[in-house]
């Protein structure tokens, strides 16, 4: 309940509810002692032996607990009722984490919970974890898992060799697996560009473009193993994968800070420092993933782009506003002098290896996105910033637009009108 309310409020797109649920997130994480901790809504909860301190990321502390056919219903009651609470926390970590880099993410900050201290199993199955009594319990468990099981695949595992996807057992929860080693992965490119933002004179040009090789990588085989897999059942997680690629090439605090969020003159001083000396190549990557992330959100369901989903369209929307930017400040051409659809390239597009990579390594074609008018040319920001506005418009549930969609939404419109977008930007919280 804790952490639900952390999570509501964290999305809530109102301003102190956000500042509360940051503030009040690492209690969860690093109490230890049976004490009493106030909500965002002022209800005491007790929250007994937490996370990190209590070892709740350590695979020792989750022995395994199964039913056997000659157990009476004694014994199946006692052993369902240890298995819930061990699979209570083991949800409950997985969850944590995926919060914690949430909000990293969002804020451009340090997460609390390191993807290398994560060593806890994989939560079993939806199927088995729904189970409402203790006899449905034995007979799932009993039907789908082998006598001896063995979920000791955990994050660090995975990220230390993704080809450990394919043996992650079917009696594990593969869809909350994937999400977090999605957020696995965002961290570790979080560290990636913080240390290279950070300490640039240190690092050759060699190492960075090895490093960011490597994430590359990592990535690709992510998307064979998981997002492929789930792309139909769990749209979210193309979703949050190709917001997680796009930040490999532009980090989302860079997005926020040159698109005029913290003031003009922090707008001015990080291109001059890091924009300016990115390269066309890795720039019309970054558009590709960004085209990419409005693609899969215009296919949701209507009503489901909210939350960190919302947050991803959101990153797309200032990635295209600043790549449109840049190309200008550049002097790049974005607009062929042809403009059939054969001279233009549809970054919200299905993936056309040759021509993507065309595009991306030589600049062919002019940039585009996909409208009700055939298309609009990235370069165009006020028509781009539009198309973001309109998604947001068509997510309104039974209640309407919720406060963070409004958020965003007058975001792209200040962003759309104006070249500098202001303090009128700045005082946004979504």
């Amino acid at each position: 309940m804790y952490t639900l309310a952390l999570q509501i409020g964290l999305w809530s797109g109102d301003k102190r509810r956000v500042e509360i649920a940051e503030s009040c997130f690492q209690p969860i994480v690093t109490v230890r002692s049976r004490i009493s901790i106030p909500s965002v809504s002022d209800v005491g909860l007790i929250t007994e032996q937490m996370l990190r301190r209590a070892s709740r990321f350590k695979h020792e502390v989750y022995p395994i607990v199964a039913p056997s056919a000659t157990d009476d219903q004694p014994t199946v009651n006692r052993k369902w009722r240890a298995w819930v609470d061990h699979e209570s926390f083991k949800r409950l970590a997985h969850y944590v984490f995926i919060h914690d880099a949430q909000t990293s993410s969002l804020r451009s900050t340090t997460p609390l919970i390191s993807h290398i201290e994560f060593d806890l199993p994989l939560p079993f199955s939806r199927k088995l974890w729904d189970a409402k009594t203790a006899a449905e319990w034995k007979a799932i468990y009993i039907e789908e898992i082998p006598q001896s099981p063995s979920i000791s695949v955990s994050l660090s595992t995975i990220l230390q060799n993704m080809t450990t996807f394919s043996s992650i057992p079917r009696h594990a929860d593969f869809q909350l697996a994937a999400m977090i080693t999605i957020y696995g992965i965002s961290n570790m490119i979080s560290d990636c560009n913080r240390i290279l933002r950070g300490s640039a004179r240190q690092w050759s040009t060699a190492v960075a473009n090895l490093w960011q090789q490597e994430l590359v990588q990592l990535l690709e085989q992510f998307q064979f193993f998981a997002v492929e897999p789930l792309k139909d059942s769990l749209p979210a997680l193309s979703l949050i994968y190709q917001t997680v690629s796009l930040s490999l090439y532009l980090p989302l605090g860079v997005l926020e800070t040159f698109s005029g969020k913290d003031g003009e003159e922090r707008s001015s001083a990080i291109y001059q420092s890091l924009i300016q000396h990115i390269s066309p190549t890795i720039l019309r990557k970054a558009s590709w993933h960004a085209g990419q992330v409005l693609r899969i959100a215009r296919s949701m369901p209507p009503g489901s782009v909210v939350a960190s989903r919302a947050a991803c369209v959101y990153f797309s929307g200032l990635a295209m506003w600043s790549l449109a930017t840049v190309f200008s400040l550049k002097g790049m051409a974005l607009v062929t002098e042809n403009h059939s659809t054969d001279e233009v390239f549809f970054l919200d597009g299905k993936d056309d290896g040759d021509v993507l990579r065309r595009f991306t390594a030589l600049g062919q074609r002019s940039p585009v996105l996909s409208s009700v008018d055939q298309y609009v040319h990235l370069q165009d920001r006020g028509a781009v910033m539009r198309l973001f506005q309109k998604l947001f418009s068509s997510e309104q549930g039974l209640y309407g637009i919720d406060q963070q969609g409004r958020a965003l939404s007058h975001a792209f419109a200040i962003l759309g009108r104006n070249g500098d977008a202001g303090a009128e930007y700045e005082d946004i919280q979504y």
